[in-house]
């Protein structure tokens, strides 16, 4: 190798008749044969991260590809959302249609209502509620009608409204009889809607380099390795999917529940009749009947005593005074008698 390399600089400028083009070209085999060197060396670094390492056992072991892609996955900026705040088309869910988060005109709310109403008949207020909820583009989730005691109709239906009409329908609804109960609540759903976007979108970029190391796997174990874990992101995307889009169908659309009870009259009270008594037998009991009769004598026995004693007291001088007066007058006229006589 000591003879291969060119004389020293000074002997070369003692030589000359050697062109200095004739020191290039013979400098440039060497060049391309260091230049091969390192791309190989490189290449021997390289090769093991895609064609698997060996294990002790002798075995090969799966590569560090799934890993790689975690930590890649982990590494990664956060992916814009599928058709994000500004309605861009880039990603799975702009298929579905752009909601009204994707607009960025308004909020993702998601409305409910309750209502009371008391109808002359249920049976023409339900028929009308129907027809109120199609005239506003919603529909009918549910009902249910049963007839109560007396007769009387009840019901019960939850209809669905397209949620700019929400309010529209329940001041249609409040025509149908008299409000007993009205209430309306909203849940607002849009940082929870753009949080699953995001990660819908790092998932589905995840899945993409799973699979590309799927592809490049060469060994069993490392194929069921890769294949394990990305069908662990498939399912994942599949419940982030559904979130979303369950999202979405609810703020599009909000429920109404409205419960239909019938005018009851209240009913006059009439006045029952005092119901006579029926005369019964009675046992006979003189030993009573001789008790009350004593009584009765003893009573009246003092009830005469007391009159002749306050009688006597009161008016026995006059009687005495007018009994002397009478007899004094008829012995004068019996002496006048036997005068004439």
């Amino acid at each position: 190798m000591s003879n291969q390399f060119p004389p020293p600089r000074r002997d070369l400028r003692l030589s000359s008749g050697v062109p200095r083009i004739i020191l290039l070209v013979w400098l440039i085999p060497f060049m391309v044969f260091g230049l091969a060197t390192l791309l190989a060396a490189c290449g021997g670094l390289i090769q093991p991260m895609s064609t698997g390492r060996i294990a002790p056992d002798g075995e090969s072991a799966p590569s560090a590809a799934a890993d790689f892609a975690l930590a890649m996955e982990e590494s990664a900026p956060p992916a814009e959302p599928s058709g994000g705040v500004n309605g861009a088309d880039s990603g799975p869910i702009a298929s579905a249609g752009q909601s009204p988060v994707q607009q960025g005109t308004q909020r993702l709310i998601i409305k409910d209502g309750q209502m009371t109403i008391e109808v002359r008949q249920t049976d023409a207020a339900a028929d009308q509620l129907m027809l109120i909820t199609i005239d506003f583009g919603g529909y009918v989730i549910g009902q249910r009608i049963w007839t109560g005691d007396g007769g009387f109709r009840f019901a019960n239906i939850q209809v669905a409204v397209p949620v700019n009409q929400f309010e529209a329908a329940l001041r249609a609804f409040r025509t149908l009889g008299v409000v007993l109960d009205e209430s309306a609540s909203g849940q607002d759903v849009t940082d929870e809607f753009v949080d699953l976007n995001s990660r819908l979108g790092n998932l589905h970029a995840t899945q993409m380099r799973l699979r590309t190391f799927l592809e490049q796997a060469n060994t069993i174990s490392e194929t069921l390795r890769v294949h394990e874990e990305l069908t662990q992101i498939e399912e994942e995307i599949s419940l982030v999917q559904g979130r979303i889009n369950y999202l979405q169908d609810r703020a599009a659309f909000s429920t109404i529940t409205v419960n239909l009870q019938p005018l009851i009259p209240t009913p006059t009270p009439t006045p029952s009749p005092t119901p006579t008594p029926i005369p019964t037998a009675q046992s006979w009991r003189p030993g009573d009947t001789a008790k009350t009769a004593l009584v009765q004598l003893q009573e009246s026995g003092q009830s005469f005593f007391d009159f002749i004693l306050y009688n006597g007291i009161v008016c026995g001088p006059w009687l005495v005074a007018f009994a002397g007066l009478g007899y004094l007058g008829y012995r004068g006229v019996q002496r006048a008698r036997r005068r004439s006589g």
